[in-house]
């Protein structure tokens, strides 16, 4: 599995509420994981890679579906460092989606 080592850093954006954002920034807090039965990828934080314009978008839909829980959209990023990574844009890693 060392071909999942990938050893690079992205800049990754978040979609959430603006309190959110203040907590994480102000006192440190960190992001709940999403456990949804219908998340895409599963359980986790999602971010988008080098998309903060997607990431508001994302959030601004959320308030319309659920305005309790996002009641003024936001965005914060973050460098995170991919290490052990399945990526999908690589095509070693997509023939391996043939074997299985």
């Amino acid at each position: 599995m060392r071909h999942f080592d990938y050893q690079r850093t992205i800049i990754a954006y978040h979609g959430c509420d603006e309190s959110v954002v203040r907590r994480a920034l102000l006192t440190g807090d960190p992001l709940s994981a999403s456990e949804n039965d219908y998340d895409w990828l599963g359980y986790g934080i999602y971010f988008w890679e080098f998309g903060p314009e997607r990431a508001l978008e994302w959030a601004v839909e959320q308030k319309k579906r659920n305005p309790k829980r996002i009641k003024k959209p936001a965005v914060i990023g973050a460098v995170i460092h991919l290490g052990n990574c399945f990526d999908l844009l690589d095509t070693r890693n997509t023939a391996k989606l043939e074997e299985v």
